[in-house]
């Protein structure tokens, strides 16, 4: 006999690899959070690089140009990776963690009112 919905049953297991592909999803989303700290070493990567070329292709005011450039390209740098992570750790804690804590339930919201014998509002 096939059990239904009680514990150790078809079902059960069915519900346990659906588990599985969620934690995948999971595991994903942290992969992602990965690429974007890569992302983030390529670019200064390409800041040293250009400040490097700027440096040795201009004769006298190219080592003055390639520290603006690296004082730029690197607070640009710093300002978006930390734009980003924060945008992304948000994201993975609300839209895909969210729910899997959180259970509705609980009383109804009624806002705070003052009960009103003589006046109104």
């Amino acid at each position: 006999m096939i059990k239904g919905f009680m514990n150790g049953g078809v079902l059960d297991a069915l519900l346990g690899a659906m588990d599985i592909t969620g934690f995948l999803g999971n595991v994903l989303s942290y992969a992602r959070l990965l690429a974007l700290c890569l992302a983030t070493g390529g670019l200064a990567m390409a800041v040293n690089i250009m400040a490097k070329l700027l440096g040795d292709a201009v004769p006298v005011v190219g080592i003055v140009i390639a520290i603006v450039m690296l004082v730029f390209g690197h607070a640009f740098n710093f300002v978006m990776n930390g734009l980003g992570s924060f945008i992304h750790s948000l994201r993975l804690h609300y839209v895909e963690f969210f729910g899997q804590y959180y259970e509705g339930g609980g009383k109804r919201f009624s806002p705070f009112k003052a009960k009103r014998e003589y006046t109104s509002n």
